[in-house]
């Protein structure tokens, strides 16, 4: 049963974007000549190179942080099939596909009767369903790592304690604080 909550987890956003794709093709929905499909494509392309930018930023200061804490350390050990990984790096690809295929839309009014005339639609829909999912996918593994009740490591449940540097930052803010409310 694992296993397949696994392969539905991984697999899902392909195979409901292939469906959205499969409705939108039987229901003959193509919205490629209207007049705001331009519109809707930069709207796209914005928003997806702003979720990009966002991980790419969040990404290195994660990174950073490992060393100093050690709640880092132990949501990152605990995701031992490196789920996290594989699912940033999906969610990057077909944002990256996304905006490319996006820029491609763009010109696609100047060049007549090829691919993406009678399927550029398609694969733009499959596209943008698929970045959606995929980085809905990825947040909300982010999240459950993040507040899971305790990290599991070696196989025993351990909550996370501040460290010494946290406590007499702590301490030292509290000091400040006191002593400011004392002149008043």
């Amino acid at each position: 049963m694992q296993e397949f909550k696994y392969a539905l987890e991984r697999s899902y956003p392909y195979w409901v974007s292939g469906i959205i794709v499969l409705e939108c093709y039987k229901l003959s929905y193509n919205w490629a000549g209207s007049s705001n499909m331009p519109n809707a494509i930069e709207g796209i392309i914005t928003v997806a190179t702003l979720i990009i930018g966002f991980i790419g930023a969040m990404l290195p200061v994660l990174l950073s942080t490992q060393k100093d804490s050690e709640f880092v350390k132990d949501v990152l050990t605990n995701d031992k099939k490196h789920l996290m990984l594989k699912y940033l790096k999906a969610m990057l690809l077909t944002g990256l596909l996304l905006i490319v295929f996006s820029v491609m839309m763009n010109f696609s009014q100047e060049i007549e009767g090829g691919f993406l005339d009678k399927y550029g639609f398609y694969v733009w829909i499959f596209l943008v369903s698929c970045f959606v999912l995929t980085t809905y996918r990825c947040i909300s593994r982010m999240l459950r790592l993040v507040f899971e009740d305790g990290v599991k490591i070696q196989g025993k449940n351990k909550t996370i304690e501040k460290t010494e540097r946290e406590k007499k930052y702590e301490q030292k803010w509290r000091k400040t604080g006191e002593e400011s409310s004392a002149k008043k």
